[in-house]
């Protein structure tokens, strides 16, 4: 049997074979492509899905932020007519809670609204953020019972601050004795607290009063105090110099939590009645980037009252829900806006001053015989004629008196004569006899005439003018304010 092979068909075979190899690798390589292609689409598509949901849900919080914001201010806004809701105690929300006034939709869009608003007039600590040098800020301090929002009796204050800004907590520099007050701190981040307590008198109010019930603080803040820095508020000594303690690390003080890097201080309340406190506060050398203060009684931990409201109002946009709590001052004694003065008012108030050396007092309208100070005298029988006693109506009751005291070195053997002219239109001579008046050291009072044009506190010129054998008169002027008028104006621009 013969086989005979085909040569030329097991060639062609094989060739076809080959090329059909060759095309499943074009296949399989296009498709893998084609799904590297498709998953980069996919990515990106996700991507930007992603990105449009983030946009929008940045977008829908910035509404929700803005109506929670919008609650906050048609709450205020609401209370100008309505005071009674500062002071209300509101703890839940829809029918029955807040008035539809302030709980509504803010646009045509019914999505975009306020859900919620909620009032809490009594806080469990007071807070001032952003306390800077040369401010002072002033808090009521009426403790109350937390379960019963009570009048309770206060037994201390715990004041926290932090440092200048956060971040900057040194330390190492800070004083250690709180005698030292260096020009300046160096290494010290903190800043010196200023406290004036004042409890609120029984009786009536005066300066009397105010300085019985009133005592000064300087709290220096120091890294190096081992024990609470604490002092008392009592009946004894009226001002009062320590230091503050500055903690590395979060602490408890009298079961208020310290966080770190903040500074302490304990003031102690004897005796511990039920009464209300003022308190004002203002920092030295640095600023304080946050301030706080918490009362504590016999029980525990107490709110205060009449100071901050807690407005807690949160906002809506589509399903995206913000949430804000801000904290309003009931009345002005918080802020920028409360002036570092013992007393300020918008129209004329009647104040009495005295400096070492010379006095300047307000005699205001006192009546005559009111006024005890040797520096205001009746006019009597210095009243110009028509307008003193049995004369009419004095213009002024009081005038104003003051001493002068030459310095001139002239020998007093060859003085002739002198004269002052006091610029109110009178002038006092010294002669003969008495030109003793008119040597060094001499002494000299004068009754100044208020001069009805110039009722308000206003300058004069006084010359002193000495004569002497042998030479030219030697004139020496000066100029004087007036402290004072009691007709209008009382008080001195200058």
């Amino acid at each position: 049997m013969n086989i005979r092979y085909n040569m030329k068909s097991m060639s062609t075979i094989r060739k076809h074979s080959a090329s059909d190899q060759r095309g499943m690798v074009s296949f399989l390589v296009t498709f893998i492509m084609l799904l590297v292609i498709s998953l980069i689409i996919v990515g990106f598509t996700r991507v930007a899905s992603q990105n449009r949901r983030e946009a929008l849900d940045r977008q829908l919080s910035t509404q929700a932020f803005y109506a929670a914001e919008s609650g906050v201010n048609a709450f205020l806004q609401a209370a100008k007519s309505n005071a009674s809701l500062l002071t209300t105690n509101k703890d839940t929300c829809g029918s029955g809670g807040a008035p539809s006034a302030y709980e509504k939709s803010l646009s045509a869009d019914p999505e975009v609204k306020i859900t919620c608003v909620l009032i809490d007039p009594t806080v469990p600590y007071l807070e001032e953020t952003g306390l800077k040098t040369g401010s002072s800020h002033v808090f009521t301090i009426d403790p109350r019972n937390p379960g019963t929002g009570a009048p309770t009796a206060l037994t201390r204050l715990v004041l926290l601050w932090s440092s200048r800004e956060t971040g900057e907590n040194n330390k190492g520099g800070c004083p250690n004795s709180a005698s030292n007050f260096p020009a300046q701190y160096t290494n010290c981040d903190y800043g010196m607290l200023r406290l004036d307590l004042t409890k609120e008198p029984g009786g009536a109010l005066n300066a009397d009063t105010l300085a019985a019930n009133t005592k000064g603080l300087t709290m220096q803040p120091s890294e190096n105090t081992r024990t609470d820095a604490t002092t008392n508020y009592s009946a004894g000594a009226r001002a009062y110099r320590g230091l503050g303690r500055c903690f590395n690390n979060a602490t408890m003080i009298h079961g208020v939590t310290v966080p770190q890097d903040y500074c302490a201080a304990v003031i102690n309340v004897s005796p511990a009645d039920v009464a209300k406190y003022y308190l004002r506060v203002s920092t030295l050398y640095n600023d304080a980037d946050n301030l706080r203060v918490y009362a504590i009684g016999d029980t525990g931990q107490l709110d205060f009252a009449g100071a901050q409201v807690l407005i807690d109002s949160t906002g809506k946009a589509a399903e995206v829900l913000r949430r804000v709590q801000v904290r309003v001052p009931l009345d002005k004694t918080s802020g920028d806006g409360v002036l570092p003065f013992a007393a300020y008012a918008e129209d004329g108030v009647c104040k009495r001053f005295t400096t070492a050396g010379a006095t300047f007092e307000d005699a205001c309208s006192l009546v005559p015989g009111a006024d005890s100070d040797a520096s205001y005298t009746p006019c009597g029988g210095n009243c110009g004629p028509g307008t003193g006693p049995g004369g009419g109506t004095p213009t002024e009751p009081y005038w104003y008196s003051a001493w002068f005291v030459v310095t001139s070195n002239n020998d007093v053997s060859r003085i002739t004569d002198c004269t002052w002219s006091w610029g109110d239109g009178t002038s006092t001579s010294f002669s003969g006899a008495d030109v003793g008046q008119c040597a060094k050291g001499a002494r000299v009072k004068h009754d100044f005439r208020i001069i009805p044009p110039k009722g308000s506190c206003h300058q004069i010129t006084i010359k002193f003018t000495v004569r002497v054998t042998g030479s030219n008169p030697q004139p020496f002027e000066q100029d004087y304010w007036l402290p004072f008028s009691s007709r209008v104006n009382p008080w001195c621009p200058r």
